[in-house]
């Protein structure tokens, strides 16, 4: 696969899922894929050919194709890995592609980022492992064709030909080369598979003298040379170009301290493995011998031909051949031998002239066995003896021997050539090793593996096929395959599969259920051509399926626990980076998706004075495990504070270690709020219940005031005297005032109400105010909604409401300027009418703006407020069932918001 990410190939024409699946895997993860879309199977089908996709999203139902024929032609092309997407009511039709050989299918309206993602990365990794599977049973096989060129071929060009061709052909290997040298490192000559003409300029560089990276670091060591990335790392290499993103490997050819060149090939990255090394390796070591025994073969037949050459050149072969070449009487006397034959044994030549040669045979007799043999036949040809050097130790001599006859046909002795054999027996018993380690790495394969002949005939079967049948390999090997299993549907359709495999020379990949034993098994199946039959892996997914259908419906009951609670639920690291979060963490802090909180540190969505204590909190949780009910004040996304409980507890690993935090958090906005109402309606009514004692205690007193001095000023008495009185009257009728502002927002008066319409009280207040509003150049904006529904109030109260409230924005603009805009909106907001009054006045600090509604708070100067004006505003909306709240920053004018509930006759009406 491409270390740049998995290439994803949607193939759909609906428009709506395209989108559906991007945000899918974009939520599951953002980077790490390449997905591509296209709406018609001709052009899928041209992307599947171009070898860039690693898995297929495969719609069935196309401008171009319908139906499970949409997979038949997908299957055709020996496509990557094929999710199907089918529909609700289709899911039979997800069952059948899956037996078809689609490697998984998904409901579309099932479809969510999680399982989607796990369905990709699982038919990908699944892929991965058959493909595995599929390599190591190629290199198997090529190493079994390698053995047999070994065998049987005798040139060395021949063979080199053949062992690349061999490792190409079957696709182990995607390209095969080898270079023999000279002991000068010269090219002799060379052999390639799959690469063609891209292969010459390497040939180019190689008749030069020249050896690339590769070559000289394989001559140098006996180690496989491991080559990652050829593009980039062997930039002056003739061949980087054609690697792509596969490896490159090389291992020289070495046997019997004697190289003879080096051999490489290509192979996906994925691939590779130590198995893969040691197999690799091994290749070169036998590729090695059969070189070496050519060698050896070479050396044999000019021996041979020595023997036949006239006398003179046969004395410069019989003192320069490599091979042993003897003359003996019949009895037994050694005439002649030459100085490989010294070499060999041990001795000089003075010893060994006229010594009995049974004296260098392991077994005396057998030189008897010898006699009667070559009298017999007249010649032997590789006869296999067992001789003894000079200090005792042992060989296997291969022996060519003729009769020496006088001339009337008389036996007079022997003469030929003997060879040392030893290493090559030794090697011969390595191979057989090999022959029987590869057996039995296909035995200790886990998942049932047998082999197929072109006619369904079994000719391998492994231990785990053994186990779980009950049918023994010697019973299984040459039977049918209806021999073995029953003629049951499932048989039925895992043999089409075969004879499809047979029939393209393509893998076929099915899901199949069986019964064995009384019991129910589902089976992965896959079918590999190989030669002139079959090789088919079938893995036991029994329990795996069980487990993740449970798997999933457990992880879909948490998935919706996660997402369906109301309070913001965070995962995070150790040092609070978040991880994981639900939609309603999202929605409490401002922001529009999980994305955007994921990776942020949840210190982040604090207010900066709590940070320091919730950072201590986190370390407390880490040492007792949780953290208890803590309140903090967090951030939105637009800066503005919020108050809300948090509780956290460590997570932990299987090991107990731990591996971070979760917490719950809920905004306690809304409850605070009731709480501060329930302590401003409390002291409104302790306030009320002393209002109305100090108002009694202080009206009987201004009544006497007020009366006698009325009547002193209706007597004979001085100007002076006079004003003083009305001074004193009116003082006392305005303190007579104060203490009827006091009786009125003290008692408990029962409302009056009926339907109102907000639009009209407001416009009767402002033609109250209209003269005022002229001379002080005051400017009235009204925004009024003409569809208002009608609310439920007392007439007169809310007027007074709306009263005081002008009144205060006409002050403040008076005194801050002289002048002024006052904005009045009104509208529907839900089950609420809000009338809304901006002034452009002096505004209230933000101080200020949290007294503003207690009794006897005021800013104006003395002798021009109570502070009791707003207070009974406040008590007469909220026993409307209303709200009345204030937002303002200093120097930028006010704005109060009165809402009161639609009139229950009225919701939903238009008036």
């Amino acid at each position: 696969m491409s270390r740049k990410g998995i290439k994803i190939l949607l193939i759909e024409d609906n428009p709506g899922d395209i989108r559906l699946i991007q945000e899918m895997l974009k939520e599951a993860m953002d980077t790490g894929y390449d997905l591509e879309s296209t709406d018609r199977l001709s052009t899928g089908l041209e992307r599947i050919a171009n070898g860039s996709v690693d898995v297929v999203l495969l719609g069935l139902e196309l401008p171009d194709s319908q139906g499970i024929d949409t997979l038949e032609r997908v299957l055709e092309t020996s496509p990557p890995p094929i999710v199907v997407l089918t529909g609700l009511e289709d899911e039979t039709v997800g069952v059948e592609a899956v037996r078809r050989g689609a490697q998984d299918y998904l409901l579309k309206s099932e479809v969510c980022a999680g399982p989607l993602w796990r369905v990709v990365r699982y038919a990908i990794e699944r892929r991965k492992v058959r493909e595995g599977l599929k390599h190591l049973n190629l290199v198997l096989y090529a190493i079994r064709s390698v053995n047999q060129l070994v065998t049987v071929e005798r040139d060395s060009e021949r063979l080199i030909k053949g062992v690349c061709d061999s490792l190409v052909k079957n696709r182990s290997y995607y390209g095969a080369w080898i270079v023999l040298l000279d002991e000068s490192e010269k090219l002799l000559t060379y052999a390639e598979a799959g690469l063609g003409k891209y292969f010459l300029p390497m040939v180019e560089l190689l008749k030069r003298g020249q050896l690339c990276n590769c070559v000289r670091k394989a001559l140098k060591q006996s180690e496989v040379v491991v080559t990652q990335d050829p593009a980039l790392t062997c930039t002056g290499c003739p061949l980087s170009s054609c690697y792509g993103d596969q490896n490159g490997l090389a291992a020289r050819l070495e046997h019997d301290g004697r190289l003879y060149g080096v051999l490489s090939v290509s192979i996906p990255a994925y691939l590779m493995g130590d198995e893969e090394m040691g197999l690799f390796h091994e290749l070169a070591r036998d590729i090695a011998l059969g070189l070496g025994t050519i060698r050896l073969e070479e050396d044999r037949k000019m021996a041979e031909i020595a023997l036949q050459w006239s006398e003179e050149k046969y004395r410069a072969i019989f003192e320069q051949s490599r091979d042993v070449i003897y003359i003996t009487s019949r009895e037994g006397e050694l005439i002649n031998i030459n100085q490989a034959g010294l070499d060999l044994f041990g001795y000089t030549r003075e010893e060994m002239i006229g010594m009995d040669i049974r004296k260098i045979y392991a077994d005396p007799t057998d030189r008897s066995r010898f006699q009667e043999k070559i009298e017999r036949e007249g010649w032997l040809i590789d006869y296999e003896l067992k001789f003894c050097k000079r200090d005792g130790a042992e060989m296997d001599c291969l022996v060519t021997s003729i009769l020496r006859q006088a001339d009337d046909g008389t036996i007079i002795g022997y003469q030929g050539i003997m060879r040392d054999v030893t290493e090559h027996k030794r090697m011969e018993e390595e191979l057989r090793k090999n022959e029987k380690n590869y057996r039995e790495l296909a035995d200790s394969i886990t998942d049932v593996f047998f082999a197929f002949d072109a006619d369904l005939r079994y000719t391998y079967w492994n231990r785990t096929s053994e186990e779980i049948t009950g049918v023994p390999a010697r019973d299984a090997v040459g039977k049918h395959l209806y021999d073995i299993f029953p003629n049951t549907e499932a048989t039925r359709e895992a043999e089409r599969a075969y004879v499809k495999a047979l029939r393209t020379k393509r893998v076929q990949h099915l899901i199949n259920e069986y019964q064995l034993g009384g019991k129910n098994f589902v089976f992965d199946i896959t079918a590999y051509p190989s030669g002139d039959g079959l090789s088919v892996f079938v893995r036991d997914i029994t329990e795996k399926s069980r487990t993740e259908e449970q798997l999933r419906q457990s992880e879909e009951k948490l998935r919706l626990m996660f997402e369906s609670v109301t309070e913001g639920i965070t995962v995070s690291d150790l040092a609070g980076n978040i991880a994981q979060t639900n939609e309603a963490a999202v929605r409490m802090h401002g922001y529009d998706s999980k994305e955007e909180l994921i990776g942020r540190s949840a210190f982040e969505l604090m207010a900066e004075k709590d940070r320091v204590r919730a950072m201590e909190n986190l370390r407390k949780t880490l040492e007792e495990g949780h953290s208890g009910t803590i309140e903090y004040t967090f951030l939105r996304r637009d800066r503005t504070e919020f108050d809300a409980e948090l509780s956290a507890a460590t997570l932990r690993d299987a090991s107990g270690s731990p591996v971070g935090f979760i917490a719950v958090t809920r905004d306690i906005t809304e409850r605070k709020h009731m709480q501060q109402q329930l302590i401003v309606t409390g002291r409104l009514a302790s306030v009320g219940e002393l209002a109305s004692g100090i108002a009694h205690e202080l009206n009987n007193p201004l009544t006497s005031v007020i009366g006698f001095s009325q009547l002193l000023m209706e007597r004979n008495v001085s100007n002076d005297v006079r004003e003083d009185l009305r001074v004193v009257c009116s003082e006392a009728e305005r303190a007579a005032q104060v203490v009827k502002n006091l009786l009125t927002f003290a008692r408990k008066h029962p409302s009056a109400k009926q339907p109102v319409n907000v639009n009209s009280l407001v416009d009767n207040v402002l033609e109250l105010r209209a003269y005022e509003h002229k001379v002080s150049n005051i400017q009235v904006v009204n925004k009024f909604a003409p569809d208002l529904p009608e609310v439920m109030g007392d007439h007169f109260q809310l007027q007074q409401v709306f009263l005081n409230i002008v009144l205060n924005a006409e002050q403040s603009m008076i005194e801050a300027y002289n002048r002024g805009r006052l904005t009045i909106n009104t509208e529907k907001a839900g089950d609420i009418v809000r009338v809304s009054f901006a002034d452009d006045g002096v505004g209230i600090s933000k101080e200020n703006l949290r007294c503003i509604f207690d009794p006897f708070f005021t800013t104006k100067d003395v002798g021009k407020g109570t502070g009791l004006g707003l207070s009974m505003c406040y008590g007469i909306v909220t026993e409307h069932g209303g709200r009345i709240y204030a937002e303002s920053e200093l120097g930028k004018g006010a704005t109060f918001y009165v809402e009161l509930p639609i009139s229950t006759a009225d919701k939903g009406v238009t008036k």
